[in-house]
């Protein structure tokens, strides 16, 4: 695991999780603790939009799709209740037409399924302050959204 040591985290980092798929936020809770991180899981946009009105978090990792919900349009409606949240996406396909509307929106990433503990956890290292000093996410499954367009 690629805990980091106590002295380097100045403080506990609050993630929300949104995946449809229980397995996934069972797993990847696990890992988020485990590296001491605060994780709240929903399965639903809804949940998401109602645990953002009532918790401030640092982080929100969105599945693309939703039962409820596409998670380009939860993405804007987490923004618009805190326009500082950091959000990456997750997905089990290839949406390459998402990375533009990602941009828009301010994704820093999007991360293609499934994911190993230590790409998530260098994803969510390279965009939260002052934890980008891990190695970056695997390129070849990861869509870094901080590329120059042309």
């Amino acid at each position: 695991m690629m805990n980091l040591p106590f002295q380097m985290r100045m403080k506990k980092y609050s993630i929300l999780l949104v995946d449809d798929d229980d397995d996934i936020l069972f797993h990847y809770k696990n890992i988020l603790c485990n590296n001491d991180f605060n994780v709240d899981c929903v399965s639903y946009g809804e949940q998401a939009v109602a645990k953002m009105k009532e918790k401030r978090y640092d982080l929100a990792i969105l599945d693309i799709m939703l039962p409820d919900i596409r998670g380009d349009k939860l993405a804007l409606e987490l923004r618009a209740i805190d326009p500082n949240i950091l959000l990456i996406f997750i997905t089990g396909f290839s949406y390459m037409d998402y990375c533009i509307t990602a941009l828009d929106i301010g994704i820093s990433e999007i991360l293609v399924k499934p994911l190993t503990a230590t790409e998530l956890i260098n994803s969510i290292n390279n965009n939260l302050p002052g934890l980008s000093h891990c190695a970056p996410s695997d390129p070849v499954r990861s869509y870094r959204l901080r590329a120059h367009l042309p």
